[in-house]
């Protein structure tokens, strides 16, 4: 009798255990270390001062008392004293989907806009994938490391903005060093439409002297930001995953926490590195034939620095040489992904749920395709999920039918036993035998819902696809709550009609309860996505009209209003 209420507990409990688990495992501060030493405060707003490649051979800088042991690494590598945007002048690039600041001082992009998606629904600002703002920061930088060349390389460049011409299907801005004989000359490539970024270092040798060197890339981020209070984690932005991770056959999350106990070291080839959060990527991508080693080190306490460097190479006098990379900054669009990187689309991590979540987005999609709208894309999936599963959920509604026609007697047995709980469950059980009811058959459909509900939950979360994706009338973002609370209102009325149309509760104070609970759900519903909340509403309102079916077909009266206010309402 209770299998369905039973449940219905048990999905709810294990989703919120997940936001429970996911927002300490990527945001609880870590436990103090016994000899640690407490880092000196250092704000993101501290001029960086120069340091020369002894002082910069451990990430945390010059001024930070490091609360571990300092780490070696290449000087141009970790020279990041703190989160901080490169000073000097700027050039502007703007294509058709990406409009990107690029600081002539160490060729770094310290601003990357994607103009096709907005903040918020209707703020008309597009999204800051790379910023240099407080609690945004995120930069990219090409690294050429050598003994033989300064630490900064200060570019010049030909124009102050560049811009993809009508027609034309790339963009190239080019950048250039020249010094000690030798010209760097960074190219950055952009194209029509997409959100890749190739970048090309052509080093030019004209002096007598063979130089060493090697390319690489380095993204420098802040750790994510802790929620300021208890329910700040039940929002998306603070629970969902934010910062490093990586791809060797197999997508790993790399801990911003972690880096100063444990610093990234890999080498592999075939692989990326990259800075995710809920929608959007900024990835590092090697060729794929060509063995990199990736890091991974702290900044200050507040941020990290990760990348990769390819093997050294030589460029003798009077040769030149042409290294090849790639940068993804964009969204997390599934169909695209793998063909920019293998493993890319894992970014799009569903978890523990994905074996649920991937193929209900590739069918959400395959609807998207023909209806063109991801609101009613849900509504024909609640459709076709009854269709298939119609005959089981029957059989669940005449069980709970039979169980509604045996509460008169189950109450008599209740009363006539209420001394002798084994008598009791004896009577009980033989007459369900005599009558061929079963308390547990309407198990198999909440077992099918409880995946899909969960499962449903992290595709609204994180497909990219369904952020701002309008449905009818006020419900103009899936991904978002309802901000009328008009679905979750309605959602609280259908639960009272499904409660009274199942088996009642013989004891009374489980009977208000029960009357009660759908208001609860109706507040933990509205902070749920209303993509979610509309899936769920539909399914019930199914449900509500198979067992109304069921139970006219056994001649069961519907009696949707409970005993105690029809005598008030007589009184009254």
């Amino acid at each position: 009798m209770e299998a369905r209420r039973i449940f219905l507990y048990l999905a709810l409990g294990l989703i919120l255990i997940m936001i429970w688990t996911n927002w300490q495992s990527e945001h609880a501060p870590e436990p103090a270390r016994k000899g640690a030493t407490t880092p000196v405060a250092a704000t993101r707003q501290e001029a960086a001062s120069p340091t020369s490649a002894a002082q910069t051979a451990q990430v945390g800088g010059t001024n930070a008392a490091p609360a571990v042991s300092p780490v070696p690494m290449p000087g141009q590598l970790a020279n990041v004293a703190r989160l901080q945007a490169p000073p000097g002048p700027r050039i502007t690039v703007r294509t058709d989907v990406m409009a990107v600041k690029l600081a002539l001082d160490g060729a770094t992009l310290v601003s990357a806009k994607l103009l096709e998606y907005e903040q918020k629904l209707g703020s008309q600002k597009p999204v800051a994938l790379l910023d240099t703002q407080k609690n945004e920061f995120l930069t990219v930088s090409p690294l050429l490391v050598s003994a033989q060349l300064p630490q900064r390389l200060t570019y010049q460049a030909g124009a102050k903005d560049y811009q993809l011409a009508p027609g034309a299907q790339t963009l190239m801005v080019p950048v250039s060093w020249s010094g000690q004989g030798l010209r760097v000359t960074r190219r950055f490539v952009f194209t029509r439409g997409s959100y890749e970024v190739r970048v090309e270092t052509e080093i030019s040798n004209r002096s007598g002297e063979t130089i060493h060197l090697q390319p690489g890339i380095r993204i420098v981020g802040d750790n994510p930001e802790t929620a300021a209070h208890f329910w700040e984690m039940f929002l998306p932005e603070h629970w969902t995953y934010r910062g490093p991770s990586w791809y060797n056959e197999e997508y790993n999350k790399l801990e911003a926490a972690s880096l100063a106990s444990e610093p990234f070291e890999k080498t592999f080839s075939g692989g990326w590195i990259a800075s995710v959060n809920q929608y959007f990527v900024a990835a590092a991508i090697p060729d794929a034939d060509r063995k990199a080693h990736y890091f991974g080190r702290p900044v200050s306490g507040v941020g990290y620095a990760i990348g990769y460097l390819l093997p050294p190479v030589a460029v003798t006098g009077g040769q030149s040489r042409t290294i090849g990379m790639k940068l993804y900054l964009g969204p997390k669009l599934q169909g695209h992904l793998d063909a920019v990187a293998p493993g890319l689309s894992r970014t799009v991590d569903y978890g523990h749920a994905t074996i649920i979540s991937q193929p209900l987005f590739w069918i959400l999609g395959f609807i998207n395709d023909f209806l063109g709208n991801w609101g009613w894309s849900i509504v024909v999936l609640v459709l076709l999920i009854k269709a298939v599963f119609y005959f089981p959920q029957r059989m669940s509604a005449r069980s709970m039918a039979k169980m509604r026609k045996l509460q008169p007697r189950l109450k008599l047995l209740k009363e006539r036993y209420k001394d002798d709980k084994k008598k009791l469950s004896e009577a009980t059980m033989k007459l369900y035998r005599e009558e061929g009811a079963n308390p547990v058959s309407g198990c198999l459909p909440m077992l099918i819902q409880v995946p899909i509900f969960i499962g449903l939950f992290y595709v609204l979360i994180y497909s990219v696809e369904l952020r701002h994706a309008p449905w009818v009338l006020w419900i103009q973002d899936l991904s978002a709550p309802d901000p009328y609370y008009i679905l979750p209102i309605i959602f609280a009325v259908l639960m009272l009609v499904q409660f009274r149309l199942q088996p009642q509760a013989v004891d009374n104070a489980q009977a208000k309860m029960m009357m009660v609970m759908p208001l609860g759900m109706a507040f933990l519903y509205a902070i749920f996505p209303s993509g979610l909340v509309l899936y769920y509403l539909l399914n019930t309102l199914l449900n509500i009209a198979i067992q109304w079916q069921v139970n006219r077909e056994l001649g069961i009266p519907l009696d949707l209003i409970p005993k105690g206010w029809k005598q008030k309402l007589k009184g009254s």
